[in-house]
């Protein structure tokens, strides 16, 4: 414990603290859902323990406050970095939820989400409470600390460089975020279309049927249905979900090692 307190010890902990706090304010686990209190003290705690597991090995290089601005400001951006991954991944559910709720006829209904800041699809908001639900019952919140812990063991306070390859880093990212909520979508989108098209050939050889009377009860039936058969394999899905993510912020970290 002596090292904390030290000059550079006491330095090493601000920025490790910094860079703590700015994941669990930006984060779309933590951002409405904790107490401001509760992330500071939070923070404080998990810097110490990382302090003294990672002791700082050769002395911080800050040679006055702007050096310490800039040191300070590239903390909040690393945690920017993963927090946007995971709000990235997070938001799958909600564009999943978008589709499947402009196809079923729930796209004129929203429901505040404090998480995100504004109004969401309905069965987004399903989706990403289930989905937030797996990540703490599949203990994937344990292996985000490990991948944390890991960020200070490769990427210590005045280590960081951002490099042109993050970008490709988050390309990929926003292409595997798409193809995961049209995935999820996927289900429910054929059956509508399959009962469109069902439709379409009554409505042709009765033309009396109307369109708006039985169509939007029936495709809102399928939808539930639909629905309640594929919660179980979205649940599964969690579990990939979640592995992409963390390849994706060890790939975004990978990029700011200095070589």
């Amino acid at each position: 414990m002596s090292e904390v307190f030290t000059s550079s010890g006491l330095l090493y902990l601000l920025l490790v603290f910094i860079r703590i706090l700015s994941i669990f304010i930006l984060s779309p686990i933590f951002t409405r859902n904790m107490p401001n209190i509760a992330k500071i003290g939070f923070s404080i705690a998990f810097a110490f323990i990382v302090v003294n597991v990672i002791p700082l090995s050769t002395p911080l290089e800050i040679r006055g406050l702007i050096d310490l601005a800039v040191e300070c400001i590239k903390q909040i951006l690393i945690g920017a970095v993963l927090s946007f991954i995971m709000f990235t991944f997070f938001s799958v559910a909600l564009l999943a939820g978008q589709v499947i709720d402009f196809q079923t006829g729930f796209s004129f209904s929203h429901a505040v989400d404090r998480t995100f800041g504004g109004q969401v699809a309905l069965t987004g908001k399903f989706l990403n409470t289930i989905m937030l639900l797996m990540f703490f019952l599949t203990d994937s919140h344990h292996i985000m600390f490990r991948i944390l812990y890991e960020t200070f063991a490769n990427i210590p306070p005045g280590a960081a460089v951002f490099s042109p390859d993050i970008v490709g880093v988050f390309i990929d990212i926003f292409k595997n975020s798409i193809d995961i909520a049209i995935r999820i979508s996927m289900p429910c989108l054929a059956a509508i279309l399959v009962t469109e098209i069902l439709l379409g050939v009554v409505m042709k050889a009765v033309p009396q049927i109307n369109f708006f009377v039985i169509g939007f009860p029936l495709k809102i039936m399928i939808g539930f249905f639909m629905m309640l058969i594929f919660i179980p394999v979205f649940c599964n899905m969690c579990d990939y979900i979640f592995v992409d993510m963390y390849d994706s912020i060890r790939k975004m970290f990978e990029g700011m090692v200095s070589h």
